[in-house]
């Protein structure tokens, strides 16, 4: 999740808060409330882990468990569809002792073939293992 993102999804909320306001239409009100759900609950939080990642976290290798692939239907008129994978690896937390399960965000293109060793780099905060990053700078762009 980048700066931008967050960003554009602020201003989306500005505009639906100010439109709410100014329109009093339930199905605006709706829209607002649902924009703000998801940016509050899902987008900001989402950022938020990330950037403290970064800033805190410390480098790791975790243990490639699968690659997750799904599709997804990009034209409601037709059968178009989108292929999207997942790469889920698993670190020991040395704190703990307990397995940190970590999910990478959905790339296009199949990772199996540019995976070395069965491993990949998390930048993890080690105070708060929901807070990490996972390396797919292996990727071809």
């Amino acid at each position: 999740m980048t700066f931008i993102a967050i960003a554009i999804a602020a201003i989306i909320l500005g505009v639906l808060v100010a439109l709410s306001l100014t329109l009093h239409h339930p199905v605006v009100w709706v829209a607002t409330v649902v924009w703000a759900g998801l940016f509050f609950i899902i987008l900001l939080p989402k950022y938020q882990n990330t950037q403290a990642a970064l800033e805190k976290g410390q480098e790791v290798i975790a243990t490639v468990q699968e690659v997750r692939q799904w599709d997804r239907k990009i034209n409601t008129d037709a059968s178009d569809y989108i292929r999207k994978y997942e790469i889920i690896a698993v670190w020991q937390n040395p704190r703990t002792g307990q397995p940190v399960q970590f999910v990478s965000d959905p790339v296009e293109k199949d990772p199996k073939p540019f995976i070395q060793n069965n491993q990949v780099k998390v930048k993890v905060n080690l105070d708060n293992p929901t807070q990490y990053v996972m390396d797919l700078s292996f990727m071809p762009k």
